[in-house]
């Protein structure tokens, strides 16, 4: 009404109202004071209608909202419902290490739960209405460890929270989800944990305090000579480098290696110290494609390297010339970081990176399998299922879906049936066909004593599907399966070699799987 405000209740409110301008994301954010608790009053922000608002450039429009719901199609024959049983056995020297395997049982393996089947990953957000996605052919879930995470094929915007990649001239994406391509004084720039527009009690001041984990996937051109160094990445805090990898080549008699030497920053004592470990490779190996992965541990003050999930041999006098040098401390990450591929003063070859995946803890490598072990589009055909879930750890799906079936798949492009509903995030989705269940039958001992041996048997049924008569390919599970078909209604004896057992389930039974 343009009178003014007297209100001491109100002034104070204006006083907590926060309008902040994010740059990266392009918007402006406006938050209210927390309310009255004591009148049971909460404030909000509310968005009027304005004849010539810019409120839609400036994201301003009222969220999404999506209902929970599910619908079935199907134009497959369907799927015959099975049990199996599974049997994992754990033997031991002694009690006490049977005791220590137990304990990492427990702790890693729930009794019971759901899991899904035939899980992707998507390669690009998918807005409200669309009706085609795109699958990455290989790729890793994103945690919410994740600080960072880019893939081949997402040009331009980072999964783990959706920031930016900025490029300079000289950097620039593959076509084809080859990777990310820098050369010369071309650099990759990635915002790291930044400060919230609107504070926020939550955020730590130190994302990672105890260590980090960053792997990627690395392939430099031919033609490197003696003396060229390559700054691979560095990440930074308030320009001090948390963790910093470089390539450095070296002539050895006749043969050429390429040194990874990584280095990290850490505090104690009130100064910093720095960490560093050296892996030589031969030269041949870079070119042909590595997955080199770091985890710093601040606790020991070292970072250990790793390619192609194997571990640095640290007794090969040729690949680790030196031992890694201990720092111990706390990380210096802070808010507000940079994670940068590449340098602006120039590298004298190009190289290109087709994943990286940074993390808020000290994790140790992936298994080279799982980036393999995805569905890839080409996996699918036309009448397939395809669900799309809420998925804020990589594997355990929301109560948010939405089911379509697949009408044809181009290249990394599946066309669905029908409209998305809802926006669906690239690194907080998972695309699956169905969901199985599993639980813990039974945990009992089963000592050898004649032997010397300390053995554990732990029983769990799964539920799965079996589609006849196409069987698909699958990723290997197994080395040497052990599989024993019981008709229904058979009775199974007691005892019996490990293996897996599985039984048809009843007609009668099958809407209760």
């Amino acid at each position: 009404s343009g009178a003014p405000l007297t209100d001491p209740l109100l002034l104070a409110a204006l006083a907590a109202v926060t309008c902040r301008w994010d740059a990266e994301g392009g918007r402006i954010a406006i938050s209210a004071d927390p309310g009255i608790a004591s009148l049971d009053f909460r404030s909000s922000v509310e968005v009027l209608s304005v004849t010539g608002s810019i409120a839609a450039p400036l994201g301003l429009e009222p969220p999404e909202r999506a209902q929970e719901g599910r619908t079935y199609l199907s134009r497959l024959r369907a799927p015959r419902a099975m049990t199996v049983d599974v049997q994992v056995d754990l033997w031991a020297a002694s009690q006490v290490d049977l005791a220590s395997m137990m304990d990492t049982v427990a702790l890693s393996i729930p009794t019971r739960g759901q899991m899904v089947l035939r899980p992707s990953l998507l390669g690009a957000d998918v807005p409200e209405g669309a009706t085609k996605l795109r699958l990455l052919t290989r790729g890793e879930p994103t945690t919410p460890a994740s600080l960072a995470h880019l893939e081949a094929s997402d040009q331009g915007q980072e999964r783990a929270r959706g920031g930016r990649v900025d490029l300079t001239p000289g950097a620039s994406w593959e076509p084809a989800s080859g990777g990310l391509r820098l050369s010369g004084t071309g650099t990759a720039t990635v915002r790291v944990h930044p400060t919230p527009v609107v504070p926020d009690l939550f955020h730590p001041d130190n994302p990672a305090p105890d260590g980090l984990g960053l792997s990627l996937g690395l392939r430099v051109d031919p033609g490197a000579a003696d003396a060229q160094t390559l700054p691979v990445c560095v990440l930074l805090a308030q320009a001090q480098p948390v963790l910093r990898l470089v390539l450095k080549y070296l002539q050895a008699g006749t043969r050429l290696w390429g040194e990874v030497v990584a280095t990290a920053t850490l505090a104690r004592e009130g100064g910093t110290q720095v960490a560093e470990t050296r892996w030589r490779l031969p030269a041949e190996r870079l070119e042909a494609g590595v997955v080199l992965h770091a985890r710093l541990e601040a606790g020991e003050g070292v970072v250990w390297l790793s390619v192609d999930g194997a571990p640095q041999p640290l007794q090969d006098a040729d690949a680790t010339p030196a031992a890694p040098v201990a720092a111990p401390g706390v990380t210096v990450a802070a808010s507000d970081m940079l994670l940068t591929l590449g340098a602006d003063t120039g590298t004298p070859l190009a190289f290109t990176v087709d994943h990286l995946h940074l993390s808020a803890e000290p994790v140790g490598p992936l298994d080279p399998a799982l980036r393999r072990s995805v569905t890839a589009p080409s996996r699918l055909r036309p009448g397939d299922v395809v669900v799309l879930g809420d998925c804020e750890d990589g594997y355990r799906i929301g109560k948010r879906r939405f089911q379509a079936l697949a009408l044809s798949v181009d290249g990394d492009e599946v066309t669905l049936s029908r409209p998305v509903e809802g926006g669906w995030s690239r690194g907080r989705t998972l695309v699956f066909q169905d969901e199985c269940f599993f639980f813990q039958t039974q945990l009992r001992r089963r000592d050898d004593l004649l032997n010397h041996l300390y053995r554990c048997s732990v029983d769990y049924r799964v539920s799965a599907l079996l589609e006849e008569p196409n069987a698909r390919a699958s990723a290997r599970l197994v080395e040497k399966p052990q599989v024993e078909l019981l008709p229904r209604g058979a009775s199974r004896a007691a005892g019996g070699h490990p293996g897996t057992s599985v039984t048809e389930v009843d007609t009668a039974k099958r809407g209760a799987i």
